[in-house]
């Protein structure tokens, strides 16, 4: 998990954005699955976000983006920067606990 919140805190500066903050939101236990999710907030352009969610696709792990929000657009250097919050989730495998079960 260390390793996946470093990747997406250097895709977010390579795209540009300013992160405001990346919190953690607990992780809840499917199936087979458990979703470990965090919300952020970052500040940047239309197109710096949309490359940073672009990006994240591109991952080897699967990370969602949900709840996209944009607001409060100012015109910051002659480009219009916006603050944006959504949630990623991604995923971890937890098995089974029945024995002779994979």
């Amino acid at each position: 998990m260390p390793q996946l919140l470093a990747q997406l805190g250097n895709k977010a500066r390579q795209s540009g954005l300013l992160i405001q903050s990346f919190e953690p939101k607990g992780e809840t236990a499917r199936d087979f699955v458990s979703e470990i999710s965090f919300a952020m907030a970052v500040r940047g352009s239309f197109h710096e976000i949309a490359t940073f969610v672009a990006s994240v696709g591109k991952l080897d792990r699967i990370v969602n983006v949900t709840g996209l929000s944009m607001d409060t657009p100012k015109t910051v250097n002659k480009k219009i920067v916006v603050d944006s919050k959504f949630t990623l989730t991604t995923y971890r495998f937890i098995g089974s606990d029945k024995p002779g079960t994979p």
